[in-house]
């Protein structure tokens, strides 16, 4: 588990690098798609965290899975947003929240998964953080592990494409807010 969480915060470090040099063209293509990038900037500092906190929700739940552990971590990242998303946006839409303090709630709850599979990993001993990890491995063996991660990423980005290109189509038909309603009811 050390050495994912470290490969993983590796390649966080590259591509937020990639995309910090290549910013340019990156919102170039977002406003092309119909993104407002204005707004998009102006929240990064939600948008960033949580999809941080994505890619370590994502790897300790596949790796639960790894001990034939498939319910309770679905239970953990996937049911438990389907209430809460829902409460979070209503709880904005009655103004009862600003919609930055709802982005900062969203990302605090997406902690809170994080930790409660860091804790079912502990229950299960699966949770192994020793140091010196990159020692131990082979560079052999480092190589051929980066190249199953690319192809693993690879996979990861055809699935997206694969299971969201119709919110993405629909947004280029629709108007935004009926984009929003979509995507709450495929929810």
């Amino acid at each position: 588990l050390s050495l994912l969480l470290l490969y993983s915060t590796f390649n966080i470090i590259v591509v937020s690098i990639v995309i910090f040099i290549f910013k340019t063209p990156f919102y170039s293509i977002l406003e092309l798609g119909g993104f407002d990038v204005n707004k998009i900037i102006e929240n990064l500092f939600i948008i960033g965290p949580i999809a941080i906190i994505l890619v370590f929700t994502w790897l300790l739940r596949s790796f639960c899975f790894n001990y034939g552990r498939i319910v309770y971590p679905d239970i953990i990242t996937t049911f438990s947003l389907k209430f809460i998303v829902p409460l979070i946006i209503l709880l904005s839409y009655f103004s009862l929240i600003d919609y930055t303090v709802a982005g900062w709630v969203l990302v605090f709850v997406h902690l809170l998964i994080v930790f409660a599979l860091l804790y079912y990993l502990k229950t299960l001993d699966g949770l192994d953080l020793k140091s010196g990890i990159l020692r131990r491995v082979k560079k052999r063996k480092h190589a051929e592990m980066l190249r199953y991660m690319l192809y693993g990423a690879m996979n990861q980005v055809g699935s997206i494409l694969v299971y969201k290109i119709d919110i993405v189509m629909i947004g280029l038909l629709l108007s935004s807010t009926k984009v929003g309603y979509y995507s709450i009811f495929l929810f």
